[in-house]
């Protein structure tokens, strides 16, 4: 708990009201904290609440790679996949469709600030399994949400407009794809407590109370 407190206090000063707010989810390690949507830190702070009445639980402190490794494949929406490939929040079940799929092809189980890095991990897989979402036409879909997500409409009704998009992709490449793990050594496990001090340039001393 004292935990996810901690990341989720720091998550909430460190990211910008742009995301699903929007129907986007930028992917780059290099701006992670920036450009994961506010509604991501809400998710924690709704994490937090659920923690409180169980017991401590730090099996994220030193993770392992799960038994979802020993699945050959695992069926994801196509939203899910296009989340990582495009770097567009477009899974039907926003956030959590992140998680899942990330959470699979890694075999790891990650925070909220080690999403980005596990993209740009995941990516290069995933359209080596599906070069379909590789092609110049799917950015060309890409582009045409992005302008219709700055218009008047888009930015009064962003969700709506997102999940038309995404039925309008199903009907073209269908709905579930069957996502293989990436290989076993192409994700870096990271402990989640450095890697946001890592993130964050440095903390010299961290006093975290237990609530």
């Amino acid at each position: 708990l004292a935990i996810d407190i901690f990341l989720a206090k720091l998550f909430t000063a460190s990211v910008i009201a742009r995301g699903e707010s929007e129907g986007i989810f930028v992917a780059s390690s290099s701006f992670a904290f920036r450009s994961t949507a506010i509604a991501t830190a809400s998710v924690l702070w709704a994490r937090v609440n659920s923690a409180r009445q169980q017991p401590l639980n730090l099996s994220g402190l030193n993770p392992k790679r799960s038994k979802k490794m020993k699945l050959k494949t695992k069926k994801f929406h196509l939203g899910d996949v296009l989340t990582i490939t495009t770097g567009r929040l477009v899974s039907p079940r926003h956030i959590d469709g992140v998680y899942d799929i990330l959470n699979f092809m890694t075999g790891d189980n990650l925070f909220t600030h080690q999403l980005p890095r596990a993209m740009d991990e995941c990516k290069p897989y995933l359209f080596a399994q599906f070069p379909q979402f590789a092609m110049p036409e799917i950015q060309d879909r890409i582009t045409q949400l992005d302008k219709m997500l700055k218009t008047k409409d888009g930015k009064a009704e962003p969700k709506k407009l997102v999940a038309d998009w995404l039925a309008k992709q199903v009907e073209k490449y269908g709905k579930i794809f069957d996502v293989k793990p990436i290989p076993k050594g192409a994700h870096q496990v990271k402990n989640p407590i450095k890697e946001a001090v890592e993130m964050t340039g440095g903390i010299r001393k961290v006093i975290v109370a237990v609530v």
